[in-house]
């Protein structure tokens, strides 16, 4: 389905707005009653990124397990997207469980999608197995295997669709591993290099398309080097329409 999460607008723009708590009783309704697979997705994916950004690490598990009955593969994207963000204090035991999970999932059975998947990240599956488990090893300390996994992410052809996500996500990672060395002129350097494309459209639909993490680590950095008005640009557009960045806003105050 090419459809927003429409069912979950309403509570996505009552968190966009700065109402968490009502936003997640609203998404924590509708996820039970949700008429369809689609419906019950998009409401339990915005669910989990409005309790992870309320601390509520409990909540958003239960959410993303939700979206694993509909949709395993996205599910798992999400999560690892969530724990592989920089400031959050996730335990090693989840960060490695869910590497491992990672690396065992299905990305050549995509071809047969779950009824109801929303189908945003069809065609980025693998680069985005060798992306999200980079920033979790870079995360763990583990900067040789996030280097190896950057260059994974180039060598792997993705769709016209997609074009220069591949790269986009390689910078990503190699931006990651220089704000882990305090190096942050290259940060600034690698993301100056991103280019967006034709999928940029779907970006409130995905954090990994939106570049939310990409975008804050941009912030961040040229905040360390004393550009506090280009910071807060950048800092300042996260959360104004995807609530997929609601973590970054909320829950490290714009630390990707």
């Amino acid at each position: 389905s090419a459809a927003p999460p429409v069912v979950a607008a309403a509570a996505a723009n009552m968190a966009l707005a700065g109402d968490l708590a009502h936003a997640g009783a609203a998404l924590e309704r509708l996820t039970r009653s949700a008429a369809t697979d689609a419906a019950r997705l998009s409401a339990a994916l915005v669910g989990a990124h409005v309790a992870f950004a309320r601390r509520h690490l409990d909540e958003s598990q239960n959410h993303l397990a939700v979206a694993a009955l509909v949709d395993p593969l996205l599910a798992l994207e999400h999560r690892a997207w969530l724990y592989s963000l920089r400031a959050t204090d996730i335990s090693t035991d989840l960060v490695e469980q869910t590497r491992t999970d990672l690396a065992a999932a299905p990305i050549g059975d995509r071809d047969r999608m779950p009824e109801g998947s929303l189908v945003f990240h069809d065609g980025l599956h693998a680069h985005l197995q060798s992306y999200l488990d980079a920033l979790l090893a870079v995360k763990q300390g583990d900067l040789e295997t996030a280097r190896s996994r950057a260059e994974r992410c180039t060598e792997i052809r993705e769709p016209a669709s997609f074009a220069n996500m591949a790269e986009n996500m390689a910078r990503g990672v190699r931006a990651r591993l220089a704000f882990a060395e305090n190096d942050a002129e290259r940060v600034i350097a690698e993301l100056a290099g991103i280019e967006l494309g034709p999928w940029i459209h779907l970006g409130e639909r995905s954090p990994v398309l939106a570049l939310s993490a990409e975008r804050a680590l941009r912030g961040n950095s040229l905040d360390m080097l004393g550009r506090t008005a280009e910071a807060a640009g950048w800092l300042g557009s996260l959360a104004e329409r995807s609530p997929f960045d609601l973590a970054l806003r909320h829950r490290e105050g714009g630390g990707g």
